[in-house]
């Protein structure tokens, strides 16, 4: 869509053109012109066509102005994206290591239980057959 709008805006311009070139003659004739305030000769063709270059000119300028602040508002805003990631990732990795340290001490207690329960086991083990409780259930 803004490639048909420049395109066409560039087409007006050119035809705009074509048309004062062709009647310049009738364009710079001095005819007296309303000042408001005073009348002065001028050619009123010129004026017009001043004044609509001028209009351009504002209008182009004020695009330019709008763009260029959008761009550094996407630059600006990206930046921040990238902070707002990297933060996230830093928090992310934090909250991996503590689950991992929470998985390493449950493991270690693990194992604690199970090496004592290991040990009684073998101490069980060693006592005397007449000592240890009986295994089987009755049936």
């Amino acid at each position: 869509m803004n490639k048909i709008s420049s395109r066409l805006a560039w087409a007006c311009a050119l035809a705009l053109g074509a048309i004062a070139a062709t009647n310049w003659s009738t364009l710079s004739v001095a005819v007296p012109v309303n000042l408001m305030l005073t009348t002065a000769n001028a050619p009123l063709g010129l004026v017009v066509l001043g004044l609509g270059a001028a209009s351009v000119v504002l209008f182009a300028g004020t695009n330019l102005h709008q763009r260029v602040s959008g761009a550094f508002e996407s630059r600006q805003l990206l930046e921040e994206l990238r902070q707002a990631r990297n933060q996230a990732d830093n928090v992310e990795a934090s909250r991996i290591e503590e689950l991992r340290e929470q998985i390493s001490a449950e493991f270690r207690r693990l194992d604690d239980t199970l090496a004592r329960q290991f040990s009684v086991s073998c101490s069980t083990a060693e006592q005397p057959r007449t000592q240890r409780l009986p295994l089987q259930t009755q049936r």
